[in-house]
């Protein structure tokens, strides 16, 4: 409660103190949700949550380009089947006093794994690296490897070629990467597969 006092002279020379007592509105509070990893074509529902303020709220999320619906607080997000930059996508809340909050979230795109027509599984490590990182799979062998490294805002930090990998292992160099949180896209015969990766 935030008190304001008002002196008032009167005619007679006396001081009158008149105090008014008013309370501010409460501020909403918006959580756009956690950082999250989405396989390509999949779909879910953004988790956000507005607390405080005063009802009824208006909503708007920041691009709504994968979105049902740009204008509630819980859409759901759909990435197409295509490999894609994380779409960082920004919340923006309303409430019945004009009071304007915003809160961000990062969807990652990423598939479950190389599709060759014999299944094999990827293997990313180590996953934080200090620098070096190792793909490894035995679908990786006999056919040029083309590795990429993007960074939470779709920015190519690194792309490299490989000819051929060693035995279905190919050594892939990050110490020149700051630390932080990337995403490593790796193409291999006409597929993608997309990992979170952790530079420290």
């Amino acid at each position: 409660m935030t008190a304001l006092i008002v002196l008032v002279l009167t005619s007679h020379g006396q001081v009158h103190q008149i105090v008014f007592n008013h309370t501010p509105p409460p501020i909403p509070v918006v959580d756009a949700g956690s950082d999250t990893i989405l396989n390509y074509g999949a779909s879910m529902v953004l988790n956000a949550q507005v607390t405080g303020g005063t009802p009824p709220f208006s909503y708007l999320w920041q691009p709504g380009t994968y979105l049902d619906d740009s204008t509630v607080l819980n859409p759901t997000f759909t990435w197409p089947y295509a490999v894609l930059p994380p779409e960082l996508l920004t919340l923006t809340v309303w409430d019945e006093n004009g009071c304007i909050v915003t809160d961000q979230v990062t969807i990652y795109g990423a598939t479950n794994s190389i599709e060759e027509a014999e299944t094999s599984t990827m293997h990313i490590y180590p996953n934080p690296t200090k620098g070096v990182l190792y793909i490894a799979s035995p679908a990786l062998t006999g056919k040029p490897v083309s590795v990429s490294l993007y960074s939470v805002t779709g920015s190519l930090m690194l792309q490299s070629t490989y000819a051929h990998s060693n035995e279905g292992v190919l050594e892939v160099d990050l110490r020149p990467i700051r630390a932080g949180f990337y995403l490593l896209e790796v193409e291999h015969n006409g597929h993608k597969q997309m990992q979170k990766i952790i530079v420290q």
